[in-house]
């Protein structure tokens, strides 16, 4: 099955290779273009998705500071109080909050992990991007001048007729004909 799939990708490649001579290099830079504007708009969505999430790990991380300072106190005063059931119970929730304190410490490690690597990515397909541009106005400005189109008409092939040249052309034929017979 494997041989069946190479066989099929490097037809595959051939045939996208000879479309790719076909097509003209600024249409498919330009396509290139898009595509990678998409991409790199995608990357930067989803370095938002991660600075949000990390911003709700950090709040989550205060939070918990703020549980562990008021059950650390709560502790404090069971012990002066004499109240050692009611703080062997608090010094559970306590440890509850710092073993959740510090799954949420792996977890903003991991997120911010996540975020510089989208980070070096995008920066990457920036930089690919803007060779992309580079080799686009190149191409722009080395692009054969094709002088059967006119400016004026934009149509390629056919110069714009303008009546006076059609005047001066109808005068020269009927000229040539009534001179030397028909021509």
């Amino acid at each position: 099955m494997s041989i069946i799939n190479r066989v099929v990708r490097l037809f595959t490649a051939d045939l996208h290779s000879v479309l790719d001579s076909l097509e003209e290099p600024a249409v498919m830079l330009k396509q290139s273009v898009r595509e990678m504007e998409a991409i790199i708009e995608q990357g930067e969505a989803e370095l938002r998705r991660l600075a949000q999430q990390q911003e709700n790990l950090n709040q989550r991380n205060r939070r918990l500071d703020q549980l562990l300072a008021t059950t650390s106190e709560q502790i404090d005063f069971c012990f002066a109080e004499q109240n050692d059931p009611l703080a062997r119970s608090l010094v559970g929730k306590k440890l509850q909050y710092e073993q959740q304190q510090t799954e949420l410490l792996e977890q903003q490690k991991k997120l911010s992990k996540q975020h510089d690597e989208q980070r070096v990515e995008i920066d990457e397909q920036q930089e690919q991007l803007q060779n992309i541009l580079d080799k686009l106005e190149w191409l722009n400005e080395n692009e054969p001048v094709d002088h059967t189109t006119d400016p004026q008409s934009g149509s390629s092939g056919h110069q714009a007729v303008s009546e006076e040249m059609v005047e001066l052309a109808f005068l020269q034929e009927k000229q040539r004909r009534t001179a030397g017979g028909t021509s």
